[in-house]
C-alpha cells in the first residue's frame, strides 16, 4: 500500500481493520486481483510486474475505497 491509498483505506480510530468490515466493492476488487495473480504466469506482484489485465485489476484494487 502506498501513501496515495492511505486515505481510502483508513477506518475511523478504534476500529480493527479486517476484510470483514471492508466494502463489498473492495472485497470484489481484491478477490478478482488475487485470483488473477495466482493464475497468471506473466504477473509477479512482489516486483510490480503485471500483464495488461493484471495492471487493470491492480489499479481497480488500489482505487476502490475499503470503507464507505
Amino acid at each position: 500500500m502506498n501513501a496515495a491509498n492511505d486515505a481510502t483505506r483508513s477506518p475511523a480510530p478504534g476500529y480493527t481493520v479486517t476484510a470483514a468490515i471492508a466494502s463489498h466493492e473492495w472485497c470484489m476488487a481484491r478477490d478478482q486481483y488475487v485470483s488473477h495473480l495466482m493464475a497468471c504466469r506473466a504477473c509477479y506482484g512482489t516486483t510490480g510486474r503485471y500483464c495488461a489485465a493484471g495492471t487493470e485489476l491492480r489499479w481497480s484494487y488500489n482505487h476502490t475505497p475499503m470503507f464507505h
